[in-house]
């Protein structure tokens, strides 16, 4: 049976317990970044397949999404002719992706960084 004791009600492992262990609650304040919606986040990587010249911030949003779960990695081809892509897939959307892998230069990297912050930080 699990029995929560506070910090200054704790006097020890009451007797035949198996385990015990401390943890905290983390406060409101100290929260990770605000994200844009999925939706939102996925109208902009949408939006970035017409722009030829956004291929690498198009990736990044890709591999971004992929990790928020976002979008799915279904295939990396790196085989054949032609560059290497990744094929993703939304499951909100019901669609599938091609996506260029990009290797943007560390410059550019910074300059993805900015836009990308920029949008989707909604507390910006």
């Amino acid at each position: 049976m699990r029995q929560d004791y506070s910090t200054e009600a704790w006097e020890g492992a009451p007797e035949g317990a198996v385990g015990w262990w401390k943890s905290e609650l983390p406060s409101g304040k100290s929260r990770g970044p605000d994200w844009a919606p999925s939706d939102v986040m996925l109208d902009y990587f949408e939006s970035l397949a017409e722009d030829p010249t956004k291929e690498d911030v198009r990736y990044v949003m890709a591999l971004l999404m992929i990790r928020r779960k976002i979008l799915r990695l279904e295939d990396a081809d790196g085989e054949g002719e032609g560059p290497e892509k990744l094929l993703v897939y939304s499951s909100k959307r019901e669609m599938q992706y091609e996506v260029p892998v990009a290797d943007p230069s560390a410059a550019r990297i910074a300059e993805i960084q900015t836009e990308v912050a920029k949008l989707l930080d909604s507390a910006a």
